[in-house]
């Protein structure tokens, strides 16, 4: 298929689809075309936007907490779980 065939096909599913992922393919078209450190790279469970810049912080962050002895166990989690 043509790049040309590829926009048209592109463009015709972008008028069927409804709001939601409208908005998730805008988002990823914003992010791939504006290639800098504010960029959106992922999204928190709440929602919240990640640049890469903050992934990599939590990242190393998180990898601190396990150097030190901050995490929960796998067993400790399924305990824990029981009471849920």
């Amino acid at each position: 298929m043509s790049v040309t065939e590829i926009r048209k096909e592109v463009h015709k599913y972008v008028d069927e689809i409804d709001e939601k992922a409208l908005q998730g393919i805008f988002a990823f078209m914003k992010s791939y075309t504006q290639k800098n450190e504010e960029t959106t790279v992922g999204y928190t469970a709440s929602g919240e936007a990640l640049t890469r810049e903050k992934v990599i912080q939590r990242a190393r962050a998180a990898s601190k907490r396990v150097k030190s002895g901050q995490f929960t166990t796998h067993e400790d989690v399924m305990k824990q779980s029981e009471s849920w």
